[in-house]
């Protein structure tokens, strides 16, 4: 029978190191985009406004790409050409899937 060790304690203690290293700002969006996540696994369980609940999670799902576009990836130091191509490009994407519904 075969052994296999989990180093589950410094899987977790790395984790918990990077967490408590990230700046204050990107602690508040990161908790900010898991309050999002959970917030849309809730919605989508919802059947009584099926078109509504597609809206309300596809405005979630924006929010969120934004959130990290700017903050994890860093776009906010980005030249403007780039913020506004970005943000062009998911209202398009976001009007074309609403339009689809």
């Amino acid at each position: 029978m075969a052994h296999v060790r989990f180093d589950l304690a410094a899987i977790v203690s790395y984790t918990l190191f990077i967490f408590l290293k990230m700046k204050k700002n990107l602690i508040l969006v990161f908790i900010l985009l898991l309050l999002l996540t959970i917030t849309t696994a809730c919605i989508s369980g919802l059947n009584a406004f099926s078109g509504v609940v597609g809206i309300l999670i596809l405005i979630f799902a924006t929010f969120k790409f934004l959130l990290v576009a700017f903050h994890f990836m860093e776009l906010k130091k980005a030249h403007s050409f780039w913020k506004i191509s970005l943000m062009l490009t998911l209202l398009l994407f976001v009007i074309v899937i609403v339009s689809l519904k």
